[in-house]
């Protein structure tokens, strides 16, 4: 006999996502990188012979420039406009870097083109009080960091970032244009021509009307912004199995205290994987600076294991081999340990006292051996088949 979940439990489960909108994240990155220009900027990129503005600073969108707009037409309204090229690869990778910070609050983080994140804070929000204080000091930590933030939680990720684009808040969905549905210029305008002008006007509509006058991905992106469907995200990293982490009110400015901290976050996932029967393949560690720098550190295991010993002593065989020290600065406030891959462990009998356990050396030095030198580099023999007889009992 089954138990049926309480409404706690389904309560628990209810997905929540945090949108982070960053509508001048290029130029704030010039910025970042030759200090405030003197005067308003934008960047252009040619488009059928022309240069059109594919961004602006905000002095640039306060006088009413904004991108689409020929550079030519912008200059004649305000001359001592510069000009820098547009570098959407640039953007990209500052925009994943900057996904990789917020990481701190969850590590379903994904990356929304060209200038959005996407957070699934479902279950994460008690760490920092409530969601709107988790969604809140996002915002004071990108603000810190010299990137203007528009943020918005709702319970699809579509309505998140609708609401965040337009800086609206959850339950502000009826007020916002029908162009957050994201529909081709064509749709948007048959749309208003039969005057509906917002999602509240096509809300109520039943659906197999609009789906048969604008198509089924009308009703399908009106769904998602009501909250009635939901589109899974694609995190930027690969989610481990088992996640343990510790927060720290009073940051840690030790490595050996980061390395005890983690030996211990390996010791409660050792316990989850004993539930299971199983043991680490790869394991993944992340260090977050107060100052929004990260240490990643990465171990695999020449078989799956759950020893502490073997895990501490493989640790710190690959901070050795790191080509740059672990540099905690003014401190770690936060661990996360991933299990990233796990295989099947059986309990394994006791060894009498006195006896030999060569295969369990043999795994340890294979292991130690990977993390000193890649695992690429550790090779052993094995039977073959081979037509040359000097060579037919090795690989």
């Amino acid at each position: 006999m089954t138990n049926k979940p309480s409404a706690n439990d389904r309560t628990s489960r209810i997905r929540r996502t945090l949108a982070l909108f960053l509508p001048y994240l290029p130029s704030e990155r010039i910025i970042k990188a030759h200090g405030p220009p003197d005067h308003p900027f934008a960047l252009i990129e040619k488009i059928r012979g022309a240069m059109v503005i594919m961004a602006a600073d905000r002095q640039a969108m306060a006088l009413g420039l904004g991108p689409g707009m020929k550079l030519a037409d912008a200059r004649a309204r305000v001359p001592d406009l510069l000009a820098f090229d547009h570098e959407p690869l640039a953007d990209a990778d500052l925009l994943s870097r900057l996904a990789e910070a917020c990481e701190r609050y969850t590590p379903m983080v994904a990356v929304e083109p060209p200038y959005a994140l996407i957070l699934d804070i479902t279950g994460a929000a008690h760490l920092h009080g409530h969601e709107k204080a988790l969604a809140q000091d996002t915002e004071d930590r990108l603000d810190r960091a010299g990137y203007s933030t528009c943020w918005a939680l709702a319970g699809t990720a579509d309505a998140a970032l609708a609401l965040a684009r337009h800086g609206l808040k959850e339950g502000a969905e009826a007020q916002m244009p029908v162009s957050a549905l994201a529909m081709d210029a064509k749709t948007h305008q048959a749309l208003e021509r039969a005057g509906l002008y917002h999602i509240g006007d096509i809300a109520e509509r039943p659906r197999a009307n609009l789906a048969a006058r604008f198509g089924m991905e009308l009703t399908l992106k009106l769904d998602r912004i009501l909250g009635r469907e939901d589109r899974p995200i694609d995190p930027l990293r690969r989610i481990g199995n088992v996640i343990t982490e510790r927060r720290f009110a009073e940051p840690l400015t030790h490595i050996d205290s980061a390395l005890t901290c983690l030996s211990e976050l390996f010791a409660e996932a050792s316990e989850r994987l004993n539930e299971r029967g199983q043991g680490a393949r790869m394991v993944r560690m992340m260090l977050f600076r107060c100052d929004g720098d990260i240490a990643r550190l990465g171990l695999e295991t020449g078989a799956p294991t759950r020893d502490i010993a073997l895990f501490t002593r493989l640790l710190r065989e690959r901070i050795e081999a790191l080509n740059d020290t672990l540099n905690p600065g003014f401190g770690y406030d936060l661990i996360r340990l991933s299990i990233v891959a796990s295989e099947p462990l059986a309990p394994q009998q006791l060894r009498l006292e006195g006896g030999e356990d060569r295969e369990g050396d043999t795994v340890a030095l294979v292991s130690q051996l990977s993390t000193r030198m890649s695992r690429e580099r550790v090779q052993k023999f094995a039977a073959a088949d081979s037509h040359i007889p000097e060579q037919g009992l090795l690989a």
